[in-house]
């Protein structure tokens, strides 16, 4: 049974580490974002497109 859940726990620390990479990945690409928004509003629609692209892939390849 030990090994059982030390596996579950190393599981559950890899995925907190590839979450921690994400988010900082996600958090540059949001201010990016704003930062292009702010700059040209119309842009607003094409990137909120763009990200819910980006969103559905990353969905899709987990």
């Amino acid at each position: 049974m030990c090994p059982k859940v030390y596996k579950r726990v190393s599981t559950t620390h890899q995925g907190m580490s590839l979450l921690r990479e994400n988010e900082k990945l996600l958090g540059a690409i949001s201010l990016v974002l704003g930062l292009l928004i702010l700059a040209e509003p119309e842009l607003l629609r094409i990137l909120v497109a763009l990200f819910l692209i980006v969103w559905g892939l990353v969905k899709l390849m987990k």
